[in-house]
């Protein structure tokens, strides 16, 4: 005989005296007056700000950041294999600070940026009064001058809300603290070969970086820490980028803490008639394209995991020596469907170029031409975005 199914009896709803659930309408603006003012708290529309951005020299990275520009008031990580193109980016933006007028300063710690190197790749910026250089000896130094830039910026932009500034260090894993040089001298090098110091400069740059946020955002600063990239086989403790066979040198902070983290590396070399040559011989190379790869934002929407755009050197042998501005532009003109093309022609503002290398020529000897382009990827640029950039 089957065992009857015990079903078990609601006493409430059994219950004739058992009182009715009922839906309350609930009033929220009510319940944010009753709560009224909390101690240490804002409501998100006055706290939140909105991501200001300087436009920079380099239009496609303006393209693909996705809001305009640098964001200032934010901590940004760029690193790249050695000669990869990671000093002349940070000078790229040096430049766009600069022209502005805005304060920009830069911390040589590998002391090795000189006149000759900086006015070939930008020209005529060490001669700016408000291109500052530091080059330290120490860690302690760095902090020190980070800190009074910070403060007289934070004053400048009190008296003036429009002004932005920005501070370049070139690179972080050469700032060495006082403490290690006499512990290695103490241990033999011993705490080297173990890995301790580079687990020692990880934390000193967490601490660092964390002390450095509000001062940051308080002082309308966009501040880019270039890191060194070791290969994946370096038994230091570096932090590795998943999938990739680099890591970043310097610790995780570098990577958690920045609002944008940037891969700069050359991409390929530029040839004078556009292809190469059957020849070996290198006098047909008139420059090299750079990749800069976004591969963390937060400030932009990505299209993808990784968001990659290009700026361009020249060596002088076709358009004068250091960035090619005028290729980066009719590039992304292109891109933008700014710059009609037809077979081989490129047309431009009402003239006619043949050939994307008589195109950048013709860039260089009508200016004109180049800053009304400028002007017409600039305003694309925020009409996608819907913002307008500094």
């Amino acid at each position: 005989m089957a065992a009857k199914k015990r079903t078990r009896k609601n006493t409430a709803e059994s219950d004739p005296n058992f009182p009715k659930a009922q839906r309350v309408d609930r009033s929220f603006d009510a319940y944010v007056k009753a709560a009224g003012d909390v101690k240490g708290w804002g409501a998100a529309a006055e706290v939140l700000d909105r991501v200001d951005s300087v436009r920079t020299v380099f239009p496609d990275f303006n393209r693909a950041v996705g809001v305009g520009g640098l964001p200032v008031r934010r901590i940004h990580t760029v690193h790249g294999a050695s000669a990869g193109g990671k000093s002349v980016f940070g000078l790229g933006l040096v430049k766009s600070f600069v022209d502005m007028g805005f304060l920009a300063a830069y911390v040589d710690a590998e002391h090795t940026l000189g006149k000759e190197f900086t006015s070939e790749i930008v020209r005529d910026l060490q001669s700016k009064p408000n291109f500052l250089v530091q080059r330290p000896s120490c860690y302690e130094d760095t902090i020190d001058a980070v800190d009074a830039f910070l403060a007289r910026a934070t004053a400048v932009s009190r008296e003036y809300p429009e002004h932005r500034s920005l501070i370049v260090i070139d690179t972080i894993n050469k700032l060495v603290p006082k403490r290690e040089l006499s512990n290695v001298v103490r241990d033999g090098g011993s705490e080297v070969a173990k890995g301790h110091h580079g687990r020692y400069r990880a934390s000193l740059n967490q601490a660092w970086l964390d002390q450095l946020t509000p001062k940051i955002a308080a002082s309308n600063c966009a501040f880019v820490v270039i890191a060194q990239e070791r290969d994946d086989t370096d038994t230091a403790d570096f932090l590795r980028s998943s999938g990739d066979a680099f890591k970043i040198k310097g610790g995780r902070s570098l990577v958690y803490d920045a609002s944008l983290v940037i891969r700069v590396g050359k991409a390929q070399a530029i040839y004078r008639d556009g292809k190469k040559p059957d020849s070996k011989s290198n006098d047909a190379i008139v420059g090299f394209g750079h990749r800069v790869r976004i591969w963390k934002s937060k400030v932009g929407h990505m299209d993808g995991r990784h968001t990659d755009c290009i700026f361009h050197l020249s060596n002088g042998r076709l358009t004068p020596a250091g960035l090619d501005h005028a290729r980066d532009v009719l590039a992304v003109g292109l891109k933008l469907d700014l710059v009609a093309l037809a077979g081989s022609w490129y047309t431009v503002g009402g003239k006619r170029f043949q050939g994307f290398k008589n195109a950048v020529l013709g860039m260089h000897t009508h200016p004109e031409l180049l800053a009304d382009l400028e002007r017409q990827i600039a305003d694309k640029i925020d009409e996608k975005d819907g913002r307008v950039c500094v």
